[in-house]
């Protein structure tokens, strides 16, 4: 089931929480699996350990903008079988991991966050596979999100070197 599902969030949750991890700001376990996806996309967890601090964003939705059940199938369709510690589960597709990361990184937070720099750019020189770029040109579109997903390729290109073609971001 996708996460988001009243069948795999909870689930979700507690196996987070049975690791030690704990929503951030405030919030409990059980307004993150019952209450929580009705107005938001995702929540942080997090796991404080000696010295740091782990974190974890779980995604019920691939982006905030986007929170409709349908929204979401585009993603499950593309997404590829991988193995993670001995379970299976599905990660998105290049592509569709590339306009979540610069989407989601672009989205205005108090304290910028430039991890999604080092994702973005990782993804783009294909070390998740290669990116179908007319794919991401094509969700970015059907997503409305097409002149975040340019600046933040743009962003790519110049800061970073990222092998993004110049077309994509004029696309």
């Amino acid at each position: 089931d996708a996460i988001g599902t009243s069948t795999s969030l909870g689930p979700a949750v507690d196996v987070l929480v049975s690791c030690g991890m704990t929503p951030t700001l405030g919030v409990s376990a059980w307004y993150v699996a019952e209450y929580a996806p009705a107005f938001m996309h995702s929540q942080n967890f997090e796991l404080i350990e000696r010295d740091r601090s782990l974190q974890l964003d779980l995604h019920w939705h691939a982006l905030a903008r986007c929170r409709q059940a349908e929204d979401d199938d585009e993603f499950w369709a593309h997404a590829q079988a991988v193995t993670l510690h001995g379970v299976a589960t599905r990660q998105l597709d290049p592509a569709d991991a590339l306009l979540s990361v610069v989407v989601h990184g672009l989205f205005w937070n108090p304290v910028p966050g430039y991890r999604w720099v080092l994702d973005g750019a990782l993804i783009a020189r294909g070390e998740r596979g290669p990116v179908d770029f007319a794919r991401l040109v094509e969700e970015a579109r059907r997503r409305r999100v097409s002149t975040s997903v340019a600046d933040g390729l743009s962003y790519l290109r110049r800061v970073v070197g990222a092998p993004v073609p110049a077309a994509t971001v004029r696309a």
